[in-house]
């Protein structure tokens, strides 16, 4: 069962609902959400778990299990278990890999290009996490292939520039896909919200990696400016050179959390600032 794109005020009504196999119609302003237990609305619009383990009670209203969707983790980046490419060919889930392999970040005249894991910025098996499935065709094989990123997480879209997974849109937004041993672009065809355990994000030194066959930056959560994020992190990877990188845990790297405070420090000055433009235009 599916709800509407997060309106403003969640209100428990039939018109929230609609049957699974509507999902297939294409509608760009569908999210579509799907939960950890099994819901099945009754007449009144509250769903039952038919497992008898929500974390309300036995029932539950929307609006309480959008309220306990949203509490989940969303700028997380990947799933432990997508898949990344070694150097030496085997694919393998990210949450094998450690720092210092090489897995590929890209493409270059017809050959894979590879780069090696400086940092583990943090990692968790348990934690659940809010995922956009992002469905695509393969070109060489015709199935339905996805990925799946945290909202915030950066991806590679259309003319080669970076955006928010959120941001992802059917049918008009096209990734950028390993086929064979070129990267080609490829129109989306379904996105998705679900909630998954467990979380993962690596850095290399290039600032991006090939996951699960896609083209994906290694950053999140602030502005997608793959450029001048990649040159902000340079002392980290020239540190790392010398030393290699031992951080590993669910807590985020110290240089990284430090950044990032600064980043909503800046943030919030200029919407402090756009505030105040807005009052004084408005006298």
């Amino acid at each position: 069962m599916y709800i509407s794109k997060e309106p403003d005020i969640i209100k428990c009504s039939e018109s929230l609902l609609y049957d699974e196999k509507a999902s297939a119609t294409p509608a760009t302003n569908i999210k579509n959400i799907r939960y950890p237990t099994i819901f099945a609305p009754d007449e009144a619009g509250v769903r039952k778990s038919t497992h008898g383990n929500s974390p309300f009670g036995f029932e539950e209203d929307i609006g309480q299990q959008v309220a306990y969707q949203k509490q989940k983790t969303t700028d997380n980046c990947f799933k432990p278990d997508t898949k990344v490419i070694l150097e030496i060919g085997k694919i393998v889930p990210m949450s094998s890999i450690k720092v210092g392999d090489r897995i590929c970040v890209g493409e270059k005249h017809g050959e894979l290009e590879f780069s090696e894991v400086y940092l583990n910025v943090h990692c968790d098996l348990e934690a659940e996490t809010e995922y956009q499935r992002i469905e695509f065709t393969m070109p060489t094989t015709g199935l339905t292939e996805s990925i799946l990123l945290t909202p915030d997480h950066h991806i590679l879209i259309n003319h080669n520039y970076f955006d928010y997974a959120k941001n992802v849109q059917p049918y008009s937004t096209k990734l950028h896909v390993l086929s064979g041993k070129q990267i080609v672009p490829v129109r989306v065809a379904n996105v998705s919200t679900e909630i998954h355990k467990g979380y993962i994000s690596l850095l290399t030194r290039t600032g991006t990696i090939l996951a699960d066959n896609v083209m994906c930056s290694c950053y999140s959560t602030c502005a997608p400016f793959q450029d001048t994020i990649h040159t902000i992190l340079a002392p980290l990877r020239f540190t790392t050179w010398f030393k290699k990188s031992t951080h590993a845990g669910e807590e985020i790297h110290p240089y990284l959390g430090f950044l990032y405070n600064r980043y909503k420090d800046v943030n919030s000055v200029y919407d402090g600032l756009g505030k105040i433009k807005s009052r004084i235009l408005n006298k």
